[in-house]
């Protein structure tokens, strides 16, 4: 209570803050704590409100406020249409008309292409699309590929810049992100993925305010880091993924690039983080395998075989990917094993009101990964009835454990047909069985 004096000097001689509209665009914005002075600051909200003498001091500054700015706004709409159009699309968080448009389509290419080189030619697409769209990088800018090559830099001498240059901050870089989509500027901002650590608190933030900023996090395996092991990302995907609220999405190739931009620019209600490799990685033939835009989805069926009911099904994001599409053919040819790759890009758990349509039947896939385990050690499977189990045909695939950050390998019951093709080498037993490989 000892900041009351403060805080009433605050609200009631400084901050322009209308009870009767509390969001409208040019307001003074404040954080409602849960920790300490909260009660004060509820207090004080609730004042506002219901009290005359607020309502003489606060209330009717804010109503002035918000009355001189309506009409200005009004006349700059008269003299500026299309401006006051963006701006009225920018509160409502929508996308102006044809903001996809000249979104690259890749082809297939054994060589591929970086997951930042791909984002870095569809954010310059969507950036020119997109007229609020702006962002930039903790000082990494070259290295993310996040630089709009045609848009400057903001500056005090050129505030028509979209580039924005954090510095080493990725806390603050976070903060400012936070506060650009909180005046409902479309914002963005990228580092290494070892890096998101320092901004964690700020995504949180993001998330429990739904704000439908994103993230690129380059960079992103733990075999990438050139600088020792403080450069080397190993828990941050699953930790990321682990925000309630937050979309974390890790493509394969240059074409789930583009659609993860897709669905992340829709999104209205979450933040998004996308994670993406420094090395190049095949451009996958779509004419053969699914196409790219099972990103939506969060999971897809990339490959399968005909009658879709395989032996073992290999779950992989990132390219891990490659590493899963390996094992499908070691598989077949050392054990007659059918298989299928399922595309995991996404958390598909979490889903966002604002995208009309979306699919949520596979969050019964998510729910039997979670429960068989994921983070089990290389060459071991649990079962859902019993204790950890060796397994020597798992273990025959270890061709792919030195190159694999994320390949889970899930295998039929024991009342499945292919039975006696594995004999007793680890499918007898109830429930399903799994592996993860990685690094």
């Amino acid at each position: 209570m000892a900041l009351a004096p403060l805080v009433y000097t605050v609200w009631n001689r400084v901050m322009n803050f209308d009870p009767q509209d509390p969001i409208w665009p040019n307001r003074d914005r404040f954080v409602l704590s849960n920790g300490h002075a909260s009660m004060l600051l509820w207090s004080i909200l609730h004042l506002t409100g219901v009290q005359a003498h607020f309502a003489a001091g606060i209330g009717k500054r804010g109503a002035d406020a918000r009355a001189a700015w309506t009409k200005l706004f009004g006349n700059c709409g008269a003299n500026f249409p299309e401006l006051a159009a963006e701006i009225e699309q920018m509160q409502k968080r929508e996308l102006p008309a044809g903001w996809d448009r000249n979104l690259p389509t890749f082809p297939a290419d054994a060589k591929g292409m970086a997951g930042r080189e791909a984002s870095g030619k569809v954010l310059n697409v969507l950036a020119q699309n997109i007229p609020w769209l702006l962002g930039g990088s903790a000082d990494l800018g070259p290295s993310n590929k996040t630089t709009l090559t045609y848009a400057g830099s903001f500056q005090p001498g050129t505030p028509d810049g979209k580039n924005l240059h954090f510095g080493i901050r990725e806390h603050s870089m976070g903060a400012i992100v936070n506060g650009l989509s909180l005046s409902k500027l479309r914002s963005f901002g990228a580092t290494f993925f070892i890096f998101s650590d320092y901004a964690r608190p700020a995504i949180r933030l993001a998330a429990l305010m739904e704000l439908p900023l994103f993230y690129v996090f380059t960079h992103d395996a733990m075999g990438d880091g050139e600088d020792g092991p403080t450069h080397q990302p190993v828990e941050q995907l699953a930790s990321l993924r682990a925000i309630p609220g937050l979309v974390t999405l890790r493509p394969a190739d240059a074409n789930e690039v583009v659609e993860a931009y897709r669905y992340i620019l829709q999104l209205r209600h979450a933040p998004a983080v996308l994670a993406l490799s420094r090395q190049a990685l095949p451009t996958i033939n779509r004419t053969k395998y699914a196409s790219a835009a099972g990103v939506a989805k969060g999971a897809y069926v990339l490959a399968d075989i005909p009658g879709g009911k395989p032996d073992v099904i290999l779950i992989a994001s990132g390219r891990g990917r490659y590493c899963a599409s390996g094992a499908r053919a070691t598989s077949g040819r050392r054990h007659s094993l059918t298989s299928r790759v399922d595309a995991l890009v996404g958390d598909f758990r979490k889903r966002d009101p604002g995208i009309p349509g979306q699919r949520s039947a596979t969050r019964r896939e998510s729910a039997g990964r979670h429960r068989a385990g994921l983070n089990l050690r290389v060459g071991t499977v649990r079962r859902n009835d019993g204790p950890h189990h060796r397994h020597a045909h798992f273990r025959s695939l270890s061709a792919i454990e030195s190159t694999a950050e994320e390949v889970w390998v899930r295998a039929k019951p024991s009342g499945s047909s292919r039975q006696g093709a594995v004999g007793d080498r680890g499918l007898r037993g109830k429930g399903w069985c799994m592996t993860t490989y990685r690094v």
